[in-house]
C-alpha cells in the first residue's frame, strides 16, 4: 500500500489497526492450539476487539466528524486502557506468590529508611538453576536478593563515584558517616570485630553497623568550596579521617563551628519519596542533616519558616538549627515542572488551533469559479 498526497497522514493509522486485526486473528489461531489457556485469550481477544473498535471510530470522528467530536475521538483512545484493566492488573499480592529475598527477610526490623552495602562481586557463591534463571529474568532473587551492582549509571551524578572513590581508603567511615547500617561483609570480619550478624550465606554474612542516623544534628561545622576538599577532609589520602564524626563539612564559605560532640540524632516523622520530615533537639548551635541527595528541587522549612539549605559532605543536604527541639521539613519539586507544564498547555492548545483552522478550511465552500 503506497501513501501519497493527503491521503497520506492517515496511512500510518490505518497500518496500525491491519496490524491490530492481523494480531487478533493470530491470537484467535493461538486459542485453538492450547486450548488450557482459552479462557484468558478469550479475554483478551475481547479487550482487543473493543479496543480496535474505539480506534477505528475515533478515527472515523476525526476524519469525517463534525469539529464538536475531538473529545469524543479521545475518550474512545483512552477507554480500551481502562477497560483492559482487570485483565492486566495483578490478581494476588506480591508477597503471596513470591519469597521474599533473603536480605529483605533479614532487614524487616532495620530502622527506615534501610541502607544497604554490598561489594561489586560476590565470590565464593555457586549459583544454582533457580539463581541463574532468576538472573537471566531480571529478578533480584539471587546472591542474597541484590540485584548487580551497576557501576556507571547514567544517571548517578558524579559526585557519588567520587565520594566511592574516595572513601575506598576507609570505606567504615563512609558506612558510619552515612547511616548505612546493613553491610555485606566476609564472614570472617563477624568474630573480630563483634559485627551483629544477620544472616550468612556462603563466605559471605549480612551485618548489622552501629552507624549515625540518617538524620541527626552535627553541632560541629567545616566549609569547603570544591567537593576535593571537602572529600579530603572526610577522607584522608592516607587514610582515616581529618575531622571528628559530629562535624560535617558544608559547601561554600562561612565560619566554622567548633566540635562539640556526637551527631544528635533526630525523631523520623516522615520519610517519603520527596517529602521528608524530622524532628531534631538540639543544646547547641548546629546543623541539622538528612542523608539524601542534595540535588536541585528541595525546599526546606524550619518550624514553618521557609530556609536556604546547604550541601553538607558533598552527598547530602543541612539547614542551620539554634538550640531547643524544631521541625525540619523538606519538600521536592522537579525543577522547571512549571515551565513545562505551560509549554505543554501551549502546546496542546496550539494543536487544537490547527486541527479547528483545518476542519474550517475543508468544510469552507469553494470560491465562485472554481
Amino acid at each position: 500500500m503506497r501513501c501519497s498526497g493527503a491521503s497520506g497522514a492517515h496511512c500510518s493509522p490505518s497500518r496500525a489497526v491491519l496490524a491490530t486485526g492481523v494480531a487478533l486473528l493470530a491470537l484467535a489461531a493461538l486459542r485453538g492450539r492450547h486450548p488450557e489457556a482459552a479462557a484468558p485469550i478469550a479475554r483478551a481477544l475481547v479487550d482487543g476487539g473493543v479496543g480496535l473498535g474505539c480506534v477505528v471510530g475515533a478515527l472515523a470522528l476525526v476524519w469525517r466528524g463534525p469539529v464538536g467530536a475531538l473529545p469524543l475521538a479521545l475518550a474512545l483512545l483512552v477507554l480500551p486502557g481502562a477497560g483492559a484493566t482487570p485483565s492486566t492488573a495483578p490478581r494476588a499480592a506480591r508477597a503471596l506468590v513470591d519469597e521474599p529475598p533473603l536480605w529483605a527477610t533479614a532487614a524487616e526490623d532495620a530502622p527506615r529508611p534501610a541502607r544497604l552495602f554490598r561489594p561489586a562481586f560476590l565470590h565464593g557463591i555457586t549459583d544454582g538453576l533457580e539463581d541463574t534463571l532468576g538472573t537471566l529474568g531480571g529478578t533480584s532473587a539471587w546472591r542474597w536478593g541484590i540485584a548487580a551492582a551497576r557501576s556507571e549509571h547514567p544517571g548517578r551524578a558524579r559526585e557519588f563515584d567520587a565520594v566511592w572513590l574516595a572513601a575506598s581508603r576507609e570505606g567504615g567511615a563512609l558506612l558510619a558517616r552515612f547511616g548505612i547500617e546493613l553491610a555485606i561483609l566476609p564472614a570472617t570480619l563477624v568474630e573480630p570485630r563483634k559485627l551483629t550478624e544477620l544472616a550468612r550465606r556462603g563466605e559471605w554474612a549480612l551485618v548489622s553497623l552501629p552507624v549515625t542516623a540518617v538524620a541527626a544534628v552535627y553541632r560541629g561545622a567545616r566549609f569547603a568550596v570544591d567537593p576535593a576538599d571537602a572529600l579530603a577532609l572526610l577522607f584522608a589520602p592516607a587514610g582515616g579521617t581529618n575531622i571528628l564524626g559530629g562535624t560535617t563539612v558544608l559547601r561554600g564559605r562561612g565560619e566554622p563551628l567548633v566540635h562539640a560532640g556526637k551527631p544528635l540524632p533526630c525523631a523520623l516523622v516522615r520519610w517519603e519519596a520527596g517529602d521528608l520530615e524530622v524532628r531534631c533537639t538540639t543544646d547547641a548551635p548546629g546543623h541539622a542533616v538528612v542523608t539524601s541527595s542534595a540535588v536541585p528541587g528541595w525546599a526546606a522549612t524550619v518550624d514553618g519558616a521557609a530556609t536556604p539549605w546547604l550541601t553538607s559532605d558533598v552527598l547530602r543536604r543541612a539547614v542551620r538549627v539554634t538550640p531547643g527541639t524544631h521541625t525540619i521539613a523538606w519538600r521536592y519539586t522537579p525543577p522547571g515542572l512549571g515551565v513545562g507544564g505551560l509549554v505543554a498547555a501551549v502546546g496542546l492548545l496550539g494543536v487544537l488551533a490547527l486541527l479547528v483552522a483545518a476542519r474550517r478550511g475543508r468544510d469552507a465552500p469553494p470560491p465562485d469559479g472554481n
